[in-house]
């Protein structure tokens, strides 16, 4: 290809590395933040912090971008995210204030990107030439989903072997190659755009003039709306992700890292798609397709309890996305005119503090009502606002060239229609087999248990514990129960009021005493009645003696209506299995 020249390839290695650092930062920082809190509104509120700053400076970004050398803003801005990275890893894990040094390294990070992201943008302009831009776009989101794509990959392996603080230097290790790059770009720079740059100061380009502009301009604005309302509805679902990976989907951080990497290697086959011109972005109802794609797998993506269903979703939603982002930068950058070109850029890069307003709220509602129901909401609005775009004509009939481009929307139809019928086909498979599991670890049929109904059902209660400093539960029973192996298992019931309490305030003991990380120690434990039999003893000890009775003997527990049942088990799946064969004998 003879657009990827030695400049070209610095530009996007640069961008590209800059950009993983934005992601890696967001990945490695809710992971710390969930470990620390277990808050999905918290993870919403710190990871958000960066993109407040753009409603502000975003445009400033923008009349930078018009007036100042664009390369050279992209050069100091990656000495500025190096030093802002550095410094926010030697805090963290110097455990210095960290979550006041989080907060503050994160506005400065958020500072430095709006200001130089307008510049980034179009200095692409000014590499490939406007009629290149829309290759050159695909190209520049292919070198970032690509990088992205393998980064988080590599920062969950490496999360099972470094801690969640020694984890943030690998943020300025990255920082550092991108300065390295970015330096380069700006050495090698010359002025290859066609059309040239329009020589303004920086009085002449005010603000007020570029939103007249926009005002005037209905497709310009259009546009920008339909930005926004991508960016706020998409970030509904950031906070939730790291607590659906690990409460529904039980695949830990490293997990968690592999979904974010497999959403970049989709955005990285939507960035092929447009840059080997196999997807053309010539009419504007291709935003409408992608972004009707794009909801639809995220739907299914929340409904799915199976992790390889859940990584091929999330790639879906990445290409889907990758291919409405690309859209409508190339339309941003192509319809404005040429003086006003950095600023509209800069316009659409301050909404990115709807990020933030999605976050929030996305985090906010999956605590309230539900992660699924929040996922639902947003997809619905999304499409909402898609719909009310292309009921103006003049818009859906927006070309970028004289010809018309309808075959571009048979095209992604039948792509649509492909792909809906063999995710459809993924989806029934992925339903016959859970079938075969009968319950939910969290499920309610609507009936209160009482010690009594276990107790009719088979189970030999042992002991009764005290409840005095166990919130919320009204009865706590030890005792064992035989499975249809055969076998006795050990079982601790706990009975609440109601299936709404058993969550809400239950679920945090149960998670304390369970699990490989349960806490056993009198000096750890928040209620420390029953402590002696929730131990397994096993093997020799390290010293070479006895055995070693410090191991958890319940690996899960299941809530089932008003009841937490902590189940026997030498790992989670056979701690499973015994709870649902003590819950399926009450039916």
């Amino acid at each position: 290809m003879k657009l990827l020249k030695p400049l070209l390839i610095f530009y996007l290695i640069a961008n590209g590395l800059a950009f993983s650092v934005f992601v890696a930062r967001g990945t490695i920082v809710s992971w710390y933040v969930l470990e620390k809190t277990n808050s999905t509104l918290i993870v919403g509120l710190i990871t958000s912090i960066p993109t407040m700053t753009l409603i502000t400076l975003g445009p400033l970004g923008g009349r930078l971008a018009d007036s100042f050398p664009r390369e050279k803003i992209f050069f100091y801005a990656r000495i500025a995210i190096l030093v802002v990275m550095v410094l926010l890893a030697m805090f963290i894990n110097l455990n210095f204030y960290a979550f006041l040094f989080l907060i503050i390294f994160s506005v400065l990070f958020g500072l430095t990107s709006s200001l130089e992201t307008a510049s980034t943008q179009n200095l692409l302009i000014d590499i490939v030439g406007i009629e290149n831009i829309s290759k050159g776009n695909g190209l520049k989101e292919l070198f970032n989903s690509s990088l992205n794509a393998i980064l988080p990959i590599s920062i969950g392996l490496l999360l099972t072997i470094l801690s969640s603080t020694l984890i943030f230097w690998t943020l300025p290790v990255i920082g550092f190659i991108a300065l390295i790059f970015g330096y380069l770009t700006l050495s090698n720079f010359k002025l290859s755009d066609t059309e040239g740059r329009v020589n303004q100061s920086f009085s002449e380009v005010t603000v007020s003039q570029a939103i007249n502009y926009v005002r005037v301009n209905k497709n310009i604005y259009t546009l920008l709306m339909l930005g926004f309302g991508m960016m706020v509805f998409w970030a509904f679902s950031q906070p939730l992700l790291p607590s659906y990976s690990k409460d529904v989907l039980n695949i830990g951080g490293s997990g968690y890292a592999v979904l974010n990497g497999l959403y970049f290697a989709g955005s990285m086959f939507g960035s092929l798609l447009i840059t080997f011109s196999i997807i053309k972005i010539k009419n504007s109802r291709i935003l409408f397709f992608s972004a009707l794609m794009f909801c639809l797998f995220h739907i299914l993506l929340y409904n799915s309890e199976s992790p390889i269903l859940s990584g091929l979703l999330i790639l879906l939603s990445g290409t889907s996305h990758s291919i409405w982002w690309i859209s409508i930068l190339v339309y941003l950058q192509t319809i404005p005119e040429k003086k006003f070109k950095g600023r509209v850029v800069g316009f659409y890069f301050s909404l990115l503090v709807s990020v933030s307003i999605g976050s929030i709220t996305g985090g906010f509602l999956g605590e309230i009502i539900g992660i699924k129901n929040t996922v639902y909401l947003a997809m619905a609005c999304l499409m909402f606002i898609h719909c009310i775009a292309f009921i103006s004509s003049k818009f859906r009939k927006l070309n970028l060239l004289e010809k018309g481009s309808y075959w571009i929307i048979c095209f992604m139809k039948r792509i649509f229609l492909a792909i809906i019928s063999f995710t459809i086909f993924l989806g029934c498979s992925s339903d016959v087999s859970s079938e075969k599991n009968s319950l939910k670890e969290i499920s309610n049929n609507g009936v209160l248990y009482s010690i009594d109904d276990f107790v009719n059902s088979g189970f030999k209660p042992s002991k009764d514990y005290d409840v005095t400093n166990l919130p919320g539960a009204s009865k706590v029973v030890y005792g064992f129960w035989k499975t249809p192996n055969k076998v006795p298992a050990d079982y601790e019931i706990r009975i609440y009021s109601s299936h709404e309490d058993a969550i809400n305030i239950g679920v945090k003991y149960a998670k304390e005493r369970s699990g490989e990380t349960a806490l056993l120690d009198e000096s750890e434990a928040s209620w420390k009645e029953g402590l002696k039999e929730s131990r397994f003893c096993s093997g020799p000890t390290r010293s070479g003696g006895g055995v070693n009775c410090g191991l958890p003997k319940y690996n899960n527990f299941y809530v089932y209506s008003n009841s937490i049942i902590l189940c026997q088990g030498r790992n989670i799946e056979e701690s499973s299995i015994n709870c649902e064969f003590l819950i399926n004998s009450l039916k």
